[in-house]
């Protein structure tokens, strides 16, 4: 379907406001190039942000460690966006919308059935399935002050699913290596 976005039976609009990213151009930066993905954000309002950090850990619990590039949208309500690649045009898109452009992108699916929700104090969650093994996820945080965080996630399943194994075998290497360690350090201890 090329003017809308399939979702199980129904079909989203993928029209877009002009200041707010549509779910068009999410699913589009979820599977450009890395040389595609510069002229992709450049002409969507957003500049390179040398300054953000790597937190995919804040979302999975696990540093993912992939190569990434950061973004943060020049016109107010833009947010700022983490693209990190997970292979040849399968990217995770971790993007800190406004609240307005959050709202237009979430409004699109909530009237279809979530595959998965989940509420807490914390965070509400829902998780919509698109085709082509693709995933768009939509985080609300509530901080203790009232404020509100969006953020939108759009991802492979079969590729974050795999980069979360492999930074869990990478950590409990770590921990094994760690407790190796100590446990080598009482030994000597007890020599002495």
């Amino acid at each position: 379907i090329i003017s809308g976005l399939y979702l199980g039976s129904n079909t989203v609009s993928a029209q877009s406001s002009t200041d707010c990213l549509g779910v068009k151009d999410v699913f589009q930066i979820q599977q450009s190039t890395v040389s595609e993905l510069s002229s992709i954000m450049n002409g969507k309002s957003f500049y390179a942000d040398k300054d953000a950090e790597n937190n995919t850990e804040d979302y999975f619990d696990y540093d993912l460690n992939l190569k990434s590039s950061f973004w943060s949208g020049s016109r107010s309500g833009l947010g700022k966006m983490g693209v990190y690649s997970m292979g040849p045009r399968k990217n995770l898109v971790i993007y800190q919308a406004g609240s307005q452009c959050y709202k237009q992108l979430f409004g699109l699916y909530e009237k279809f059935p979530a595959k998965n929700s989940s509420s807490n104090q914390k965070c509400k969650r829902s998780v919509y399935s698109a085709p082509n093994d693709k995933t768009i996820e939509f985080r609300q945080y509530f901080s203790e002050y009232g404020d509100k965080q969006y953020s939108i996630l759009v991802y492979s399943n079969t590729e974050l699913n795999a980069s979360i194994a492999n930074a869990k075998r990478v950590k409990a290497q770590a921990e094994e290596e760690v407790r190796r360690q100590q446990e080598a350090e009482l030994a000597q201890q007890r020599e002495k």
